[in-house]
């Protein structure tokens, strides 16, 4: 046993290659990005090129290319959820129940369709529905947590019948999972057209129309 093992400390040396392996692991999801974002196929070799290492180095840092694809998008996930979760708690005020659910509902799509506007990473979460979810997850919760806040916000705006005054007697389980799925079309078309160049109008229409969703 080494002396750093047995002291429970770290080397210069070591740190300097730990330092050496994150900025270059950095540089692979960078150029995987650019290339993904281009529209180009990510491969192995196009990334190698892109870093200046040999191809079959690349898998030293990475186990395959959809890793690769699955981490570039998850990494732009933690804030751009904690941006969707402060949007949506400033709409969730007041007394719980289908006009706040719609509320925070809208809240929701607008939020998510600006991210997708300030970043220009509406193309990468776009592209984050197609990845298993198991690659996606983290500590943000992925699109899993997305996916859970929608069903959350629209179980709120679509109340069991009995449950309000505004309670809708179709708003079961099945309804409510339905009207999610549109929603999440409403927001991935949103995210199409603003990668198109659209702007401020994709995003107040995708709004009137959840609302419409949610109302009707």
């Amino acid at each position: 046993m080494d002396r750093d093992t047995m002291t429970g400390m770290t080397s210069p040396y070591h740190e300097q290659l730990a330092n050496r392996r994150a900025e270059t692991l950095a540089r692979i999801f960078d150029a995987a990005e650019a290339i993904m974002n281009s529209g180009a196929e990510l491969t192995a070799g196009a990334v190698a090129d892109a870093v200046g290492i040999k191809r079959n180095s690349l898998y030293r840092y990475i186990d395959s290319i959809e890793d690769l694809r699955a981490g570039v998008v998850a990494r732009h996930f933690p804030a751009w959820i904690a941006a969707v979760r402060e949007a949506v708690g400033a709409a969730r005020t007041g007394p719980a129940g289908a006009e706040r659910g719609v509320r925070a509902t809208a809240a929701f799509v607008e939020a998510n369709l600006r991210q997708a506007t300030l970043s220009g990473h509406g193309w990468l979460m776009q592209l984050g529905a197609g990845i298993r979810r198991t690659q996606l997850e983290g500590e943000s919760g992925g699109h899993a947590a997305l996916d859970e806040l929608l069903s959350e916000l629209v179980a709120e705006a679509l109340p069991e019948a009995g449950a309000g005054a505004r309670a809708l007697p179709a708003a079961g389980a099945e309804r409510r999972a339905i009207v999610a799925a549109l929603i999440r079309g409403i927001i991935l078309t949103g995210f199409t057209l603003i990668d198109q160049g659209g702007g401020a109008t994709v995003i107040e229409e995708s709004v009137r129309a959840t609302r419409a969703i949610l109302t009707s």
